[in-house]
């Protein structure tokens, strides 16, 4: 059977994706290194299909963006400090140690701690929807609060 899909029309999609220390995968350990403990995120706008199709392409994206952030492991590592120039053993010597940690495969197989995803053009809409909601849940907490307070008194 030979079937002919037929072209949809792209939109663009913003989606962000974001790698919090210390989430519940318990993968980002090698990130406490980093000189922030802040999240890392990326924030992509990416033409595509579907909500899908756009965070798989943001997801190749950013994958391409960490590997390009390896090719500057040899600037942290201590035999680098304090030198001007590196021999080319020295050099094999850190990208060795590095394989052997598995640092590189383990950077790139983050699993992310959110990823969200929209319709670039409904994005202020979605940020006023938010902002309905804090307020709903807020009204609730003091709600709930209140309550909890007033069962307290009843029962003494």
């Amino acid at each position: 059977m030979h079937i002919h899909a037929d072209k949809r029309d792209t939109k663009d999609y913003t989606v962000t994706i974001a790698y919090v220390l210390d989430d519940g995968h318990k993968d980002k350990r090698h990130m406490a290194t980093m000189e922030s403990d802040e999240p890392v995120v990326y924030n992509l706008i990416v033409p595509a299909e579907s909500n899908m199709q756009a965070i798989q392409r943001a997801m190749e994206i950013t994958t391409m963006c960490k590997a390009e952030d390896m090719t500057d492991f040899i600037t942290g590592h201590p035999l680098a400090e304090s030198k001007d120039s590196l021999t080319h053993e020295e050099i094999q010597q850190i990208r060795d140690e590095t394989v052997d940690k598995l640092i590189f495969r383990n950077w790139l197989s983050l699993e992310p701690t959110s990823i969200q995803c929209h319709l670039s053009e409904d994005e202020e809409k979605l940020f006023d929807l938010t902002q309905v909601n804090i307020a709903k849940l807020q009204e609730s907490i003091g709600s709930s609060a209140e309550d909890f307070l007033k069962e307290l008194s009843d029962d003494a």
